[in-house]
Order: structure tokens, then sequence, then C-alpha cells
């Protein structure tokens, strides 16, 4: 069948086909109906490649005008974009009918082999869905809107978001930036982080100057990026950068978090810390406090900040001086007094006083201080807490005559602690195994220890258990000696304190009888697994859902931030963690790492 070139002189033709349809119509309706509802549906335009092929499938019933425009106004695109190119398609459109055509397009849609779009209007998508926001002539960068622009400069990349769908989603939380180096894709930044070419996360040790190029393009305002996309880029900035004007800049940064790990980064400058030693945000301030370039007029101003932790943070500092620890041994606040006691630069006059303190845990730390003068070592040696006394026996500056004294303590760990520190000074002592036939407590002084914490009854009842367990071992299992001593001690303490109750059993020495006899049984029945699994280093795998809630109350008892560990057991991922309570993914994975081997420590010490 004969076609032409253009519209006009077609037009006399169209008119006589058309009129079969509509023989009532006059020339001038049938010219203008082609002209403005039919002409409109041939993608060819003026050419009029398809007008005819229009007026005869209307004129035989295949299709409904206007109803079935958008229909035909697709086919028609589709078939013109494709058939030269795909061999499903007839060279001739008149062989075929409308159904007919729809159905092949339908098919090869299905397989993917029809292309919707004409390069044109590719082009337009793409060119209206990107945007340069930098290039220095090697880093260059794209903020993508729409999924075209993201899939087109996604080429030679391993990106998910180069598949189309993938990209919808992703544009739905927000655009999705490119980034190239020298001319090739590089890494794709979006909510979720950015990723580099083989779409694997990538980290600031992997290009440090990208990453200060995105957080500096975007805190100083000269990019659309999402704060949300670049912060956690500014914080590992923070964190690792040895850039001083760099961590000046960030020390002014708006987001806390950021400002936290510039406080911390042992290479920021004096200035930004003096800056940062005023910040609003407490844990800011007990960064600087903590950071080894404080300096002494900074540290000065700190001792006297409203939070305790400020204060304990200056009081470890190795650059404080000794006026500020006399000051610090006077505060309000006991863990600080603490901190000064534990601090080996503390002079002994200041831990002379602290010994006097009311607070046990600070005389136990001067205790341990080797600045402790031998006077004040003897005092302490006659301390109501057995702790205090133990940790006196393990200083080397005690003299030989009190470790003598310290072999009668009624304590029998301060009785061992003495024997071996003696011993070590090679001075041999007689030692004879203290072997109760029969485990008689005052329960009174148990349920003292459990209800009250009452450590001078604890301390009574411990010893008690402990010489009793020792005499069983020792008669009944000496190759086992110490290790099975102190598997058995530590599983009945753990067990009492937490899991005893009166109100079930009003006699808390058949508790512990049962647990000491449960205890030898288990430590008997694994023996061969516990010797092999602790050389290699693993868990042991006898634990029940009794003890499993010991391991996790123990573990919660060992970290800053015992709510992550409930919020990690109910399913929650680092980063939603973050979301909800604000704490630093960074400080939640090195939390866990961390814990690897206290998980391990609290298992055997179970078990």
């Amino acid at each position: 069948m004969r076609r032409y070139a253009d519209l006009n002189s077609l037009m006399n033709n169209l008119i006589q086909a058309l009129r079969k349809k509509y023989p009532d119509w006059s020339d001038e309706e049938l010219e203008d109906y082609i002209r403005n509802v039919i002409n409109p549906l041939d993608p060819t335009g003026i050419e009029a490649n398809y007008t005819l092929w229009i007026i005869l499938q209307l004129r035989n019933n295949q299709i409904s005008l206007p109803e079935d425009e958008e229909r035909v106004k697709q086919l028609l695109k589709y078939y013109d974009l494709n058939k030269k190119k795909v061999s499903g398609l007839p060279k001739d459109i008149y062989f075929v009918d409308f159904n007919e055509l729809e159905n092949m397009i339908n098919e090869l849609k299905e397989k993917g082999e029809i292309r919707e779009k004409s390069l044109r209007e590719q082009y337009e998508e793409i060119k209206e869905g990107v945007k340069e926001i930098y290039n220095d002539g090697t880093y260059r960068i794209l903020e993508c809107t729409t999924p075209e622009a993201v899939v087109r400069f996604g080429r030679g990349s391993k990106w998910c978001t180069t598949d189309i769908e993938k990209a919808k989603e992703y544009l739905e939380y927000g655009p999705i930036y490119r980034i190239f180096v020298d001319g090739n894709p590089y890494a794709s930044l979006n909510y979720v982080g950015i990723i580099d070419v083989m779409d694997r996360d990538l980290e600031y040790d992997d290009d440090p100057l990208l990453f200060e190029i995105l957080c500096m393009l975007n805190r100083g305002g000269y990019s659309d990026i999402p704060d949300d996309y670049v912060d956690d880029i500014c914080v590992e900035l923070a964190a690792y950068s040895d850039d001083p004007e760099v961590l000046l800049e960030l020390a002014k940064d708006e987001y806390w978090k950021v400002r936290e790990f510039v406080s911390e980064n042992p290479n920021t400058p004096l200035e930004a810390l003096k800056i940062l030693s005023e910040d609003d945000d407490k844990d800011v301030r007990v960064y600087v406090a903590q950071n080894p370039n404080t300096t002494i007029d900074i540290l000065e101003q700190l001792m006297y900040d409203e939070e305790w932790e400020v204060r304990w943070e200056v009081a470890r500092n190795p650059n404080i001086s000794i006026d500020m620890l006399r000051q610090l041994a006077n505060d309000k606040n006991e863990q600080v007094r603490i901190q000064v006691a534990a601090n080996p630069n503390t002079p002994s006059d200041v831990l002379r006083n602290l010994a006097n303190d009311e607070n046990e845990q600070v005389k136990f730390e001067v205790a341990r201080n080797f600045n402790t003068p031998e006077d004040v070592l003897r005092e302490l040696a006659n301390d109501e807490g057995a702790y205090v006394r133990a940790v006196v026996v393990e200083n080397p500056n005690i003299p030989v005559d009190v470790l003598s004294v310290l072999l009668k303590d009624d304590i029998i760990w301060v009785r061992d602690k003495a024997i071996e520190q003696l011993r070590e000074r090679g001075i041999e002592v007689e030692c004879s195994i203290i072997i109760l036939s029969k485990l008689e407590l005052d329960v009174n002084d148990v349920l003292k220890c459990i209800k009250e914490n009452d450590q001078k009854s604890c301390d009574k009842v411990f010893s008690q258990i402990y010489a009793y367990v020792r005499g069983i071992v020792y008669s009944k299992f000496p190759k086992y000696g110490e290790d099975m001593v102190s598997y058995i001690v530590s599983r009945v303490y753990r067990l009492l304190k937490r899991f005893y109750n009166p109100a079930k059993n009003p006699n808390p020495v058949i508790f512990i009888n049962k647990v000491i006899s449960d205890s030898i049984h288990m430590f008997l029945k694994d023996q061969e697994h516990y010797k092999k699994e602790l050389e290699v280093g693993y868990i042991p795998k006898y634990i029940d859902s009794f003890d499993i809630k010991i391991v996790i109350d123990e573990i919660k008892n060992k970290v800053d931030y015992p709510e992550v560990i409930d919020m990690l057991l109910e399913g929650y991922t680092k980063k939603e963690i973050e979301e909800k309570t604000g704490i630093s993914f960074y400080k939640i994975d090195k939390m866990l790492k961390q814990l690897k081997p206290v998980i391990k420590r609290i298992i055997w010490g179970i078990l």
C-alpha cells in the first residue's frame, strides 16, 4: 500500500478512507478529525507514516476513539522505536491489526527487548535529573535525582542502584550522589552511607581527602547534600583527621557527636580544645579533660566543672599538677576522690589523708598506690574491709612484719595472699589446709549479706564457704586444686547473690549446699572438655538458661551502655540503636569488640 511523506498530500486519501466510518460527515469535519484527533496519535507527526493505519483500525472496529487514544499512542511509539532493531516485529505495520501488534509488543516487553524511550527522551530525562555540585579537576560530584540519571552515572560500577528499580527505591529517601575520580566512577553517597565502586562501605582510611571534601562542602554550605548523609562522614573525619585547620573548623560544628570526636582526637590543636572546654555538651568536656594534649590551664578550668565525670577525667589526665590533685582530693564526689587515690602521681601526704576517707573504694585505691607510705599501709592492714586488707598485702611497699600479722587474718584469701607475698620475698611459710567436715553458717549472716549487701557478713560467710570447699577439693580431688575451688566458690557467689529467694527457701544453707554439689558434678563431668576448650580459647558448651541470665547481667555490668545490650538482644541493628539512643555507632562497635574477651572470662567464672 502506498504511503506519503506528508500529511497534506495524504489528506484526500485519508478523508476517503475515514468517510467509510463516518459517511454523514462533511469533508471539513473529516479533515478536522484527522488533524486534531487521529494524527496526534502518530509518533511520526506531519510525516503521517501511521495515520492511515490508525484510520483502518478505527474503521474495522479494532479501536475506539477517544477511549483508546493512550493505548494507540503508546503502541505506535514502541513500534516506531523498535521496528528496525527487534526481529519479532513486522517491517510493514499494514500486515497486522491493532490487537495482533499489541500482543507482539507486550510479549517483547516481558522479555525486556522493547526500548520504551527515544534517545532524545532519555537524554532529556538524564539531563533534568543530574546536577554537578563539585569539580576540582580530580574529584567530581554529581547530584542525581531521577532513576535514569542514577543508572546512567553508575555505569562501570557494582553499585546496586545501577538497577532502575533499586534506584527508584533509594531515591524515595533523597538524592544519590555519584563521585568520580579522574573521570572514573569511584563512590556513591546516599542516606545509608558512602560506598566504593564495588558496593562496599568506604572508610576514612580509604580516602581521607574525599571525606574532607564531602564534610567541608556540606558544613560550608557549598552544596545541598543533606546533613543526614554527611554526619557520619564528618564524625569519622573528626575522629581520624590530623589536619589542625579541619579539626578547628569541626570543633564549632553543630552536631554534638562531631565535636565529641574532635575533643577525643589526639591531633586536635590547643585552640580547638579551648573552644571545646566550654562546650554545652558534657561528654565533649569529658573528652577534652581526657585528651593528652590538654594543657594545665584548660585542666584548671575543667577542675571546677559542675559534672563529676569531667572532674574525674581531670584527675586521670597525665598533665594534672600536684596542686590540682591536692584540691580534687577534697572533691565532694567519691568517684573523683577514688581517681585521685589511684593516680600514680598523687603525693604521699594526700594519700595519707585519703586513707581516712569514709568510702571503702577510696581506701582500696590508696592501699594499691605505690606512693602510699609505710605507716599508712600499716594502718590499712587493720581496716575493717577485707578487700582493703587483701590489696594492702599486694603492695610491694608493705613491710614483712605486717605480712606476718596478716597470716592470722579472719579472711582466708587475705591469709593466702600474705603467704604468696612472703614466699615471693624468699620467706617460706608453713601453711596447713583448713578442712571443715560440715558447712555451718549463721543464717542471719547469710541473709544480711544477700538482702543488705553487708560487707562484713559477706566476708564472714564466703570465708567459711571458701574454707569448706577447699577442704572438700583438697581431700577428695587434690589434682584439680585451686582451679576447682575458685570455680565452685565463684559459682556459689553468683547464684546466691542473684537467684536465692528467701520466700521460697528460708534456709540458705540448703541452697548453698545444693549449688556446691551441682558445681562439683558439673566441673567433673566437663573436666576433659573444660581443659581442652580452655587451651584453644573456646567457651564450654554446658551453659543452661539459669547461667545465661547471669552472663547477660554480668555483661551489662561491664559496659558503659547496658541499654545497648538489651536492644541488641531485641534485634535492633547498631544503626537503629544509634538513632534511638544517640550513642555513637563507633562507640557501640568499639564496645562490642572489647566485650569478646570479657564474655569468655564471665562464662568461665560461672561454669
